[in-house]
């Protein structure tokens, strides 16, 4: 899978964010800016929880993705 496939950006709607999890097959998008810049991610169960919460499928992931994702270096990880 590339990177690309997995980016979204931060003024996708909800709806739309879960149709590209579907498409990708994916459970987690990273969320950028119009300039490419991550912003956060976004994972299922974030939209499970908006959606929960009462948002609309029309609302931006801005306001719902990670913005503080934990994340690691390949070249610092071993196996």
């Amino acid at each position: 899978m590339k990177i690309k496939s997995l980016l979204i950006f931060e003024t996708t709607s909800l709806k739309n964010c879960i149709k590209k999890l579907n498409l990708i097959g994916s459970k987690t998008l990273i969320v950028i800016e119009k300039n490419e810049r991550i912003k956060g991610v976004i994972s299922d169960g974030d939209i499970r929880k908006s959606l929960l919460k009462g948002h609309s499928l029309n609302a931006s992931i801005k306001q719902i993705c990670n913005k503080k994702p934990i994340y690691f270096f390949k070249n610092n990880y071993e196996e």
